[in-house]
């Protein structure tokens, strides 16, 4: 069974490096003409019935001007994610540039949008200003693959667990009167 990440990447073609003395090759070959399970899919949501077919044309060309397709793709992500009122956890520099492309696209993908911490990279402080963003962590990060992401979520889940396990007033008998 193939199973998808979230990019649209089949897990086939990294399969094919760790299967016999011929999976680099099968593994070049596969990158080259990928199946069609493994193909990138691109699909528009309605937002507000404000999208036009110039509309489109402005935006991909203007994220083929800032980007490559990941930066495409994350934006359309970060989109994806407000519309499903699920909460998205922007991680560094790239991504931070993808969600200002996302809440430029949208407005209201703004309020949908966690930043996990602000990179050493010279501009993203830039770009984090642009979004009236406060990152979670601020440790000088410039490691890339997901770093200040994977030290931020732990923060989330405990913030969770302490907001979901606090007593109320009630619970906690606690008086309403002030010292």
């Amino acid at each position: 069974m193939i199973r998808e990440t979230p990019l649209g990447v089949s897990s086939r073609l990294v399969a094919a490096a760790a299967s016999g003395p011929s999976g680099a090759q099968r593994l070049e070959q596969a990158f080259r003409t990928p199946p069609a399970d493994a193909k990138p899919r691109v699909w528009w949501h309605w937002m507000n019935g404000n999208i036009t077919k110039e509309g489109i044309k402005l935006d991909l060309e203007w994220m083929r001007r800032v980007g490559g397709f990941e930066l495409a793709a994350l934006t359309g992500a970060y989109l994806a994610c407000a519309q499903q009122g699920i909460v998205a956890l922007v991680d560094g520099f790239i991504c931070s540039v993808a969600a200002l492309c996302a809440v430029r696209l949208n407005p209201a993908c703004r309020d949908w949008l966690l930043f996990a911490h602000r990179s050493a990279e010279p501009g993203h402080l830039a770009i984090l200003d642009a979004l009236d963003a406060q990152p979670l962590l601020d440790l000088g990060l410039r490691l890339g693959e997901g770093s200040g992401a994977a030290l931020a979520v732990p923060l989330l889940r405990l913030a969770c667990e302490l907001h979901n396990g606090m007593a109320t007033f009630a619970e906690a008998a606690v008086s309403g009167q002030r010292a």
